[in-house]
């Protein structure tokens, strides 16, 4: 998967997960530390479980992913990832 494949899913994901009440950011780098967006420990395990259904990983194993950044995030998903989607467009598509 491109980096810029997994940044257009990664926003897609974060706008749906982050609550309305709340501005989402735009992540536009892989190397942006998580911590330095509004994205907090509840909007991560959301992201976690939302991630979990496009690459088919458990719903434990996607409780537990602690990533810094996207690279880091990419990372762990490319170690326990039953899938990846073909179609990106499609599996941001098929979240909402």
């Amino acid at each position: 998967m491109k980096e810029e494949e997994f940044l257009k899913l990664l926003n897609a994901v974060v706008r749906i997960a982050k609550p309305f009440h709340k501005e989402a950011p735009d992540i536009d780098d892989m190397n942006m530390e998580f911590a330095d967006t509004t994205i907090d420990s509840l909007d991560m395990l959301l992201i976690g479980l939302y991630i979990a259904d496009v690459f088919d990983i458990s719903e434990e194993d996607a409780k537990n992913i602690m990533a810094k950044t996207p690279a880091e995030l990419l990372e762990i998903i490319k170690k326990i990832a039953q899938k990846f989607p073909e179609d990106i467009d499609q599996a941001i598509a098929d979240l909402k």
